[in-house]
């Protein structure tokens, strides 16, 4: 992921509030500040693979963040998915280093899919964790989906 700072919000060095995260995803006024997620594009992804999961960075330390798959083959084989985990910890992003005060807290975890192909092949029920994710990709249509990190029963 990455933080684009407006020249005008680096001037100021102004910190970024928590609740204006999603309008920084869908910015599209290259001047504003505006956040690009992490892409993987062009890939074979496996949802119940720990393995294909601890290739992308910090994603296995239950971390916020924000992830894009474009163009991808997505399989899922009815296991453990730990692409998504309840109450991931909060995570700064800053516009250039440690010393900048414009920083912005990444709460949840979203996951964009883009134009993907899904294969889920699954000869038995599967985990809770995969009953919700299939349950919030097969309620959406088109060619975009997001799914976000569930929460947990504390945070209804």
């Amino acid at each position: 992921m990455k933080l684009i700072v407006s020249d005008e919000e680096a001037k100021n060095g102004k910190a970024g509030d928590v609740a204006n995260v999603p309008d920084l995803l869908n910015e599209t006024d290259k001047n504003k500040t505006h956040m690009v997620p992490a892409v993987y594009k062009d890939c074979r992804f496996t949802l119940d693979s720990p393995e294909e999961t601890a290739r992308i960075p910090n994603l296995g330390e239950g971390r916020s963040y924000v992830l894009t798959f474009r163009h991808c083959q997505i399989v899922y084989r009815g296991g453990q998915i730990t692409l998504l985990t309840p109450n991931p910890g909060p995570l700064p992003v800053t516009g250039k280093s440690h010393m900048r005060s414009d920083v912005y807290i990444i709460t949840g975890q979203t996951v964009h899919l883009e134009n993907c192909l899904f294969a889920f092949v699954m000869n038995f029920q599967p985990p809770k964790e995969g009953r919700w994710m299939t349950e919030q990709l097969l309620a959406q249509s088109g060619s975009r989906f997001t799914v976000k990190s569930p929460k947990s029963a504390t945070q209804s």
